[in-house]
């Protein structure tokens, strides 16, 4: 065998990028992640391929391939098949988890700002599909627009526009404590001149679990006087981000499986935030 034909990998395309196969005999656990044109392939809790179909490594990858010059090849719909190549194996508990293709729905379906709790001292105000947050004339602490309601896996939109600097971010997957302290998962909106804005942040938990030091073009994607849009992309234990169409974080975190969105207005003296038509696709 070779790395690219070896158990795990991509067949001919990629190999694995970590070696977790159980002893022969054994049983092992695979879990195949596709989800547009996202692939992912996980052995026995570890992730071992991590692919985009049509990018340039993708590309690249399949033109050095024996399929270079198959011009479907991964293309979608297709058939899961189990194969026979002489030997003997074993399958067993097969199942299968459709992510569906809906529309996106807004999170602003009814009147004001129905089906969302203010939590902390921020002025709060809907215009039109925008929410608009405000320090007012200041803030000690933290305050969040939360929703009503928690989600598991999801893909999130929204279009933000800053109308006075200040540090704010977006939360997914979060929760709330007795005290009313809002925690957990944050997209980060970044004014300074750090330019960390889609970095995800543990607030009052851990901290940065993925900041943007090492991805210059992560840095440049926010534009402080201009209208940004923000994806963030929840599915299993991993997490992405994606501002203005540039990935920003991209981490496999498994602290929390579902919790609410929150837009926050952090303390401080200045900062007014809009965001614009948020919505949610449901996975």
């Amino acid at each position: 065998n070779t790395p690219l034909s070896a158990a795990a990998a991509l067949y001919a395309v990629f190999a694995t990028e970590e070696t977790t196969l159980a002893p022969t005999g054994a049983f092992n656990h695979s879990r195949i992640v596709w989800h547009g044109d996202h692939v992912e392939h996980w052995l026995n809790g570890v992730k071992v391929v991590d692919a985009d179909v049509g990018s340039e490594r993708w590309n690249a990858a399949k033109a050095r391939s024996k399929f270079a010059k198959v011009a479907d090849f991964a293309a979608q719909p297709g058939h899961v098949v189990l194969q026979d190549h002489g030997g003997e194996v074993w399958y067993r508990s097969i199942r299968i988890r459709e992510l569906t293709d809906e529309e996106p729905r807004s999170l602003l379906p009814g009147p004001g700002l129905a089906g969302w709790i203010p939590v902390g001292g921020a002025e709060w105000r809907r215009e039109g599909a925008d929410i608009v947050g405000s320090v007012g004339g200041g803030l000690a602490r933290n305050a969040f627009l939360r929703t009503e309601r928690e989600y598991g896996d999801f893909v999130f939109e929204v279009d933000l526009h800053v109308e006075q600097a200040g540090n704010s971010g977006i939360q997914f997957r979060a929760h709330q404590r007795e005290d009313g302290r809002v925690f957990g998962y944050q997209a980060e909106i970044d004014c300074s001149a750090r330019a960390w804005s889609g970095g995800i942040y543990d607030v009052a938990r851990r901290g940065w679990l993925c900041d943007l030091k090492e991805n210059p073009a992560g840095r440049e994607a926010f534009r402080v006087d201009d209208w940004n849009h923000y994806r963030i992309e929840a599915v299993g234990d991993r997490l992405r981000v994606w501002v203005n169409g540039v990935p920003t974080a991209d981490l496999v975190d498994d602290a929390d499986a579902s919790g609410f969105f929150a837009l926050q207005v952090h303390g401080g003296q200045t900062g007014e935030f809009r965001w614009r038509n948020p919505r949610l696709r449901e996975l």
